[in-house]
């Protein structure tokens, strides 16, 4: 049901639209159609001016990309990189103390254990500490060499 009005927008039926458009559901389509303002509701018969629907969703799209690159450009500056440095430093001696305390504590639970299946799982769990405790290590030397590099590039820069 494709109709040509005098101002040259092609009309079409709500569904026929989201058929062309490729959406299966036409209750959501409506939606979006409505909240685009293409929507023409005439008594029951609701149409789809195509050509303000074509215009809308270029625009749409260009605000939602603009939008994405203004966000991704604001978390990666070096001033936010910075900060998450300088709190992962701070917390970092902190976190490996409270790793390697639980190391102790596992090593002693190990000696003290009375069978080989509590030893295995002992064993098992003190190895999992030990390389979240090197992983612990290695963010740390990572966090302080960005920080020295972005710390660079502001006096450089």
């Amino acid at each position: 049901m494709k109709k040509e009005n005098n101002n040259q927008n092609q009309l079409v039926s709500l569904k026929q639209a989201a058929e062309e458009l490729g959406t299966e559901d036409v209750t959501q389509f409506r939606k979006t159609v409505k909240r685009l303002k293409c929507l023409i509701r005439v008594g029951n018969i609701e149409v789809v001016d195509m050509d303000q629907l074509e215009v809308s969703l270029r625009e749409e799209a260009v605000r939602q990309q603009e939008a994405k690159v203004k966000r991704s450009k604001s978390q990666q500056s070096d001033a936010h990189k910075l900060g998450l440095c300088q709190a992962r430093l701070t917390r970092a001696p902190e976190l490996i103390a409270k790793k390697e305390r639980k190391i102790k504590e596992t090593e002693e639970t190990l000696s003290a254990a009375q069978n080989p299946f509590e030893k295995h799982k002992t064993q098992q769990k003190l190895d999992e500490l030990q390389e979240g405790l090197e992983k612990l290590h290695e963010n740390q030397k990572r966090d302080e060499a960005t920080r020295e590099q972005i710390l660079k590039m502001e006096t450089v820069g």
